[in-house]
């Protein structure tokens, strides 16, 4: 279901336009380029986004420059200049650090998509074009492809050789280079999203300094969304050219695993786990360890032998230090910028349940679904004092987010007058729906922290999993705010919570409901 708005979130801008249609007017893609490091290795970068077959005006760069610099802003203002190049938004960010200029470059994105693409990238030419057609097929949140190493010293050489082998990467599919069709995984190189994506989620984790990517990409998979590794995506990479500088990123990469593993159970896998065990148990795992990889290594030759196993001592053992570092700050809180206006939360749920209904249109109701149906039909009768139960077709009664009508047809078999219900819900297509089930009752399309109803209006105002749904904590209290201004005596929340992400549902308390609007909850009245 297509929605626009004239007032977008954080993350966006008006010329998103339809953002669930691939087909929309505007641009198709824009490219995020962080750029924090030498000068030096932007030249080969923007070459290789030069030479894009995509055509130049469906597709912008946007540059963040996170320790801005003269030579870097001269080598961009150079490109941009180039009758071969694609648009250039050249913006900074004075941190230098990664999530933060990601995070100031989709704030400027204006295309349907969005690619990152890292200075020490070198796409091939038809990678755009490809990386296109895989994100309008609609299959997954999050698409990526592999990681090729193009290192030009021996150590970056010795890097390459290691990045491919198990017994170097652990197995990582995006590192392999496997071969066959698209397939679902942890996690992708560089990775290209819808731009829906920012809304739903919100931008990149500016508490991680490395790995931020790892963890949007667990994010996604915890959410259901789906993250797609396709192999014809290969993005050669130029790696760290010394020792130190590849014994450094490891080592980084180690310290910030430790807090994506804290919030993601199913992130949990063998390759990150055995680095610190090899070092938390280095008098017995050293020589074993040493000997596994001097005979990997003589497999690929004798020249550069030494070198082949000084990096891998820094790949494990730097990874393995920087994880038992790292450990202490595990449960560091999260720092995800989020869309935080009502127009973005109203465009977001809009998106879930139009989604939502997509899916079930072959779909019949579940015995749970059916309980689920009775059981609040049960609770809006109890919530009543005897005397309005024996004059239900006396009673106003209003649904917030009334869906396609089932809870207040579920009322009307119970005696309430159809011509004294009314109902509000965001989405045209389900209110009519419930308008051919209901033609007597008031009906309408609307948001519910602006309800188009007096004060004191009904006698019973229901709101069947309206919080849930809501991820902004400001329009939650304002939807109980107006929900508790039109209601003359009983407002009644009908809903569950997570327990844990994924692990259970449960029905919500007051305790519950008053951490999360910052409202004492409304009860009877």
């Amino acid at each position: 279901m297509p929605f626009t708005s004239t007032r977008t979130s954080p993350f966006a801008t008006a010329d998103h336009g339809e953002r669930t249609d691939p087909k929309a007017k505007g641009l198709a893609l824009s490219i995020l380029l962080p750029i924090r490091g030498d000068a030096s290795l932007m030249d080969g970068c923007l070459e290789s986004l030069a030479a894009q077959t995509l055509p130049r005006q469906t597709w912008e760069v946007v540059a963040v420059l996170g320790r801005p610099s003269k030579e870097a802003r001269r080598i961009l203002e150079a490109f941009r200049e180039r009758k071969d190049a694609p648009p250039l938004h050249i913006l900074e960010h004075p941190t230098g650090r990664t999530p933060e200029s990601l995070n100031t470059g989709l704030k400027a994105a204006t295309g349907r998509f969005i690619a990152r693409v890292d200075v020490r990238s070198r796409p091939d030419p038809d990678y755009l074009t490809r990386l296109l057609g895989e994100l309008e097929r609609g299959q997954a949140a999050c698409v990526g492809g592999v990681q090729v190493i193009a290192g030009g010293s021996p150590w970056g050489r010795a890097l390459g050789d290691w990045q491919g082998a198990t017994l170097g990467a652990g197995g990582a599919a995006f590192r392999r280079a496997p071969s066959g069709p698209p397939r679902t995984a942890d996690t992708v190189y560089l990775g290209a999203w819808p731009a829906w994506v920012f809304d739903d989620y919100g931008g990149f984790d500016e508490s991680l300094p490395r790995n931020q990517d790892d963890e949007f990409a667990q994010r996604l998979r915890a959410a259901g969304e789906t993250v797609l590794l396709s192999p014809g995506l290969r993005v050669p990479y130029r790696p760290r050219e010394t020792w130190r500088g590849i014994w450094d990123q490891y080592l980084r990469y180690g310290f910030y695993k430790p807090r994506v593993l804290a919030r993601y159970r199913h992130a949990w896998t063998l390759r990150c786990l055995l680095p610190p065990t090899l070092v938390a148990g280095v008098p017995v795992f050293f020589l074993p360890w040493l000997l596994v990889m001097a005979g990997a290594s003589l497999r690929r030759g004798r020249v550069g032998f030494g070198k082949r196993i000084a990096v891998a001592a820094a790949m494990h053992f730097g990874y393995g230090l920087g994880f038992w570092a790292g450990l202490p700050t595990a449960f560091v809180g999260p720092r995800i910028p989020r869309p935080s206006d009502v127009e973005s939360e109203r465009r977001r749920i809009r998106r879930r349940y139009a989604l939502r209904d997509k899916k079930a249109v072959e779909r019949t109701s579940t015995p749970f679904q059916r309980y689920l149906s009775e059981r609040r039909l049960d609770d809006c009768l109890r919530i009543l004092p005897p005397r309005d139960r024996d004059r239900l077709e006396t009673l106003r009664v209003l649904e917030i987010g009334c869906g396609r009508g089932g809870l207040l047809a579920g009322l009307k078999a119970r005696g309430v007058a159809p011509s004294r219900m009314a109902g509000l819900d965001l989405s045209p297509e389900r209110i009519a729906r419930a308008q051919k089930i209901l033609p007597e009752a008031d009906l309408r399309e609307g948001c519910a922290t602006e309800l188009p109803w007096p004060d004191r209006s009904f006698d019973l105002v229901l709101l069947p999993t309206v919080l849930s749904s809501i991820a902004d904590d400001g329009m939650r209290a304002a939807v109980l705010a107006e929900a508790g201004r039109v209601a003359k005596r009983h407002v009644l929340v009908h809903d569950m919570r997570w327990v844990r992400p994924g692990r259970g549902l449960r029905p919500i308390d007051g305790a519950w409901l008053e951490m999360a609007t910052g409202r004492p909850p409304l009860a009877r009245r």
